[in-house]
């Protein structure tokens, strides 16, 4: 076995840990890119959500069992979504996401294998127990799921302890269950749906009926009855019809029309429609969604607006650009912020981003600016480093005359920004935007500033 020092998340003094890799082939850049939480936990909460609400939507056309939707509920929270996002995914209200947190599954939970993955990827280092209590299921049928995927070399193990008798077995993604993930992600992402859905209490006594009359009336793909035991909130069966519209006052007009026509062909007395959710279509970019999350995170009230923003949006550019619009914009709001009116330059390279981080970091402001400070900071950090093409803010270094001739200076290399950093820009400047909502009584509006990053032509 190969001895090398790793950075376990866990314990009092995590760089004090041993970690002993089972494979001795593990390459120390592999190792580091492994245990990068930004780099694991951005495809770990993008899958897990994306499987939420491929789960959602499986049961509600009887083709996955309820557990598995309420284990992946409980995944979610290692991978950092909150009560609201997981509520959305899922279709579940908070109170609902909060009680299947607490329970424990009640049977067999299928795709398991793919959950575990995605924990451990959200966790970074975890254990078989940890895994257990985290996804409400007992540690056996866990480990049956670890051993399948140590079958297909996804995953790795570790020791890790002050010493041998502190030592524990330690889960760890490989590089082939990295790829794994992702590969999964951008399948998810590929096959996003197009269409919008609301959803419809009904009197279970009509429900049988209204069901296979909307079938015959607008698809049987597109429509879908939801039994009253899917929930534990829900009150009666619901009719999910999903329809091809451009907004949510489509939507509804839509669904209210169609509800109509149903009612008059079945002859039940007139009764308004009640709408007791809607799913839309979800999101093109990764990090304008990002942006939205990171508005969210720090202007919780705002959250529908917000959110509707990103969802109604078009965006007109490649991620990259979205990203530098969405840096520039959280730049600017700190600057309106503090009253200063002069827009930034457009923030698309590292250099561009570290004089900018050098004016706000200079800032002295109250409490309510300095988190728009810290969040804008990270963002402008990583910016920095990784939009390239150089590393921003090097130095020249030169020969003092009379000096002996040194050696010739290294090459710089050129950075290659990864869709993962641009998603982490794009959050932190998102957060930096939802602080200068509130810190500027609205002068500063998140949701517009969504429609800019998405919609606005390049400005200088």
């Amino acid at each position: 076995m190969l001895g090398c020092a790793l950075a376990v998340p866990r314990g009092p003094s995590p760089e004090d840990y041993t970690v002993l890799v089972k494979q001795p082939t593990i390459e120390s850049a592999t190792i580091r890119r492994m245990n990068a939480p930004d780099y694991r936990r951005t495809i770990a909460h993008d899958l897990l959500r994306q499987l939420l609400e491929e789960a959602r939507r499986d049961e509600e056309r009887e083709r996955a069992s309820g557990e598995r939707l309420r284990t992946l509920v409980r995944a979610g929270r290692v991978a950092g979504l909150g009560p609201a996002e997981l509520a959305e995914a899922s279709g579940i209200s908070r109170p609902g996401v909060y009680e299947i947190q607490r329970r424990q599954a009640q049977g067999p939970v299928e795709g398991l294998e793919e959950i575990v993955l995605a924990a451990i990827g959200s966790a970074g280092a975890t254990t078989r127990t940890a895994l257990s209590a985290s996804l409400g299921l007992p540690e056996a049928q866990v480990s049956r799921a670890i051993e399948s995927l140590d079958a297909d070399e996804t995953i790795s193990f570790a020791l890790a302890g002050y010493d041998t008798a502190t030592n524990e077995e330690v889960l760890l993604l490989s590089p082939s269950g990295e790829e794994l993930l992702d590969a999964r992600l951008r399948r998810l992402l590929s096959s996003k749906p197009d269409s919008w859905t609301a959803y419809l209490a009904l009197n279970g006594a009509e429900a049988d009926r209204i069901a296979e009359a909307a079938k015959a009336t607008v698809g049987r793909h597109r429509t879908a009855l939801i039994p009253e035991s899917t929930r534990t909130d829900m009150t009666g069966p619901e009719l999910a019809l999903s329809f091809d519209v451009a907004d949510s006052t489509a939507l509804f007009n839509e669904a209210a029309r169609v509800w109509q026509q149903l009612r008059d062909e079945l002859g039940l007395g007139p009764t308004p429609p009640y709408f007791t959710a809607l799913v839309a279509p979800r999101v093109r970019s990764s990090v304008l969604e990002a942006f939205g999350r990171g508005a969210v995170d720090a202007a919780p009230e705002a959250q529908r607006v917000i959110m509707r923003a990103v969802i109604d949006a078009t965006p007109n550019a490649d991620e990259r650009t979205l990203c530098v619009r969405a840096l520039t914009e959280a730049a600017w709001a700190m600057r309106r912020s503090v009253s200063q009116e002069k827009r930034p330059p457009r923030l698309d390279n590292g250099d561009a981003a570290f004089a900018e981080l050098q004016a706000v970091v200079g800032l002295q402001v109250d409490n309510p600016r300095e988190k728009i400070q810290q969040s804008l900071a990270q963002a402008l950090e990583r910016a920095t480093d990784r939009l390239g093409p150089l590393p921003g803010g090097g130095l020249a270094q030169f020969r003092q005359p009379g000096a002996p001739p040194s050696e010739p200076p290294s090459e710089v290399k050129e950075v290659t920004t990864v869709h993962e950093d641009l998603v982490a820009i794009a959050r932190r400047a998102g957060e930096a935007v939802g602080f200068a909502q509130l810190a500027t009584a609205g002068k500063v509006d998140a949701a517009e500033t969504v429609r800019t990053i998405a919609e606005a032509g390049e400005r200088g």
